[in-house]
């Protein structure tokens, strides 16, 4: 892996988990599977913005979907708990652990 491919994989992770989710699909996906599954059909998109042929994209593009609804579906359950409480600094601890997550995992599938 380059570096610039990794500089990428990061970029293109922020703008399909964060910007391409919406305002109505971050605050349902806790609470809503309809909404987690939507958020994680778009974001696995990144997965024909940023692999090539050389790789059965429709094995990665599942795995990058049931790791992410996993993923989501646990930790924003957890966020939006900690969010009711004012556990603010615990929040985004478990926003940090979410991402490098999510970096675990691309960086596996995409080497």
């Amino acid at each position: 892996m380059t570096y610039s491919f990794i500089i990428n994989l990061l970029v293109l992770h922020w703008i399909f988990d964060f910007k391409f989710q919406s305002h109505i699909m971050a605050i349902n996906k806790s609470k809503s599977f309809k909404w987690l599954s939507i958020h994680c059909l778009i974001y696995s998109l990144l997965v024909f913005v940023l692999c090539k042929p050389i790789i059965p994209t429709l094995i990665i593009y599942s795995i990058l979907f049931v790791s992410h609804f996993i993923i989501d579906g646990i930790t924003s359950r957890m966020t939006s708990y900690l969010w009711k409480k004012n556990e603010y600094h615990y929040l985004f601890c478990v926003i940090g652990f979410d991402q490098i997550l999510h970096y675990a995992v691309l960086f596996k599938v995409c080497q």
